[in-house]
């Protein structure tokens, strides 16, 4: 099949990239070209800004089976590209399960989705966030139609070449070893997907001519805590100490979901529904995972081979200490 993918270079988009390959699609990626990768791979590159309507135009409007689109939540955008491109056989839309009212303990693909916002529509709220890829499903909707549109809604995206670390921080921080906090209780559910499975499931929706809107994360129950210790563990020749903390401990101590502790939520969190998703509908569809400590120690090998130190989730050194401090001086006593 002949796919263009708006992007392609950066996260979900190279690892779509690189399995749509893989199964002897013919790619055309189009982009700025701010990002030179994979230059190995037999991928016709178009260079361009999509955001600018004579760079769009110069992509052709005919002669594609479907297009990707994982790199913008931009109405707008979105719209002026599916308008462009509306002759493709499929438009597939990487979407995000923050379309829904996270507000609600649990969601699925019937969940009421954002209608509007209010204040700034550009805003980096996780509301205005969701109205703005929700906006985008329905007017790539009014210009293909349901039964051309694949809504891909994945949650926490995991995997090598992550530029946020919010799973990241996990396998790196248990390499580098110490006393390492982690919230509890161990048996506490979690919801991540691989961004390599993502790619997969959107391969083989686009080859199966799949149609609707599917949440793509892990199943509700399957991965708990204790899980992603033990896989962060695994391969490492000195154990690291992992300090189990209440999660109304970190909250009363100012630790932020997501950002200072990923994975984790505060008790009264106003998104539990964010890792509460029913993904029972895209497994019918054929969604399938890699084992769990795959994902761990290839974000391990690429993270290591970047040479980086920072990162940019996850608690400072300095923040962990002084809760290690804290925590020991109320338990210990």
């Amino acid at each position: 099949m002949n796919v263009l993918v708006l992007g392609g270079t950066v996260f979900f988009g190279r690892h779509l990239v690189r399995a749509l390959v893989a199964r002897g699609h013919a790619v055309t990626t189009f982009n700025r070209g701010n990002h030179d990768v994979d230059g190995e791979l037999p991928v016709t590159r178009l260079r361009g800004d999509r955001t600018d309507a004579i760079d769009l135009a110069h992509i052709p409007t005919s002669g594609w089976d479907a297009v990707v689109d994982p790199s913008s939540d931009i109405p707008d955008v979105v719209e002026a590209s599916a308008r462009h491109l509306r002759a493709a056989g499929r438009y597939v839309y990487i979407s995000s399960i923050s379309v829904y009212h996270l507000n609600r303990p649990a969601i699925d693909e019937e969940s009421p989705l954002f209608e509007t916002v209010e204040g700034d529509p550009l805003a980096m709220t996780p509301e205005a966030y969701g109205w703005r890829k929700a906006t985008s499903e329905r007017r790539v909707s009014a210009l293909f139609g349901d039964s051309r549109v694949t809504l891909v809604r994945p949650g926490l995206l995991a995997g090598p070449y992550d530029p946020t670390d919010r799973f990241t921080y996990w396998p790196v921080r248990f390499a580098r070893g110490g006393n390492i906090i982690v919230p509890g209780p161990q048996e506490r559910g979690v919801q991540f997907v691989d961004a390599r499975d993502v790619a997969d499931f959107t391969v083989h929706a686009i080859e199966e001519g799949t149609s609707g809107a599917y949440n793509v994360t892990s199943p509700r129950g399957a991965i708990t805590m204790r899980d992603i210790v033990d896989a962060c563990r695994d391969g490492i020749d000195v154990l690291p100490a992992a300090t189990w903390i209440d999660g109304d401990f970190l909250a009363e101590h100012g630790c932020e979901g997501w950002g200072d502790v990923p994975l984790w939520i505060p008790p009264d969190s106003p998104y539990p529904g964010i890792l509460n998703a029913d993904v029972s509908r895209a497994l019918t569809a054929g969604l399938k995972y890699r084992p769990l400590r795959e994902t761990v120690r290839d974000i391990r090998d690429w993270y290591a081979a970047t040479g980086r130190i920072e990162l940019k989730a996850g608690l400072t050194p300095q923040k962990e200490s002084e809760l290690l401090d804290a925590w020991n001086a109320v338990t210990l006593s």
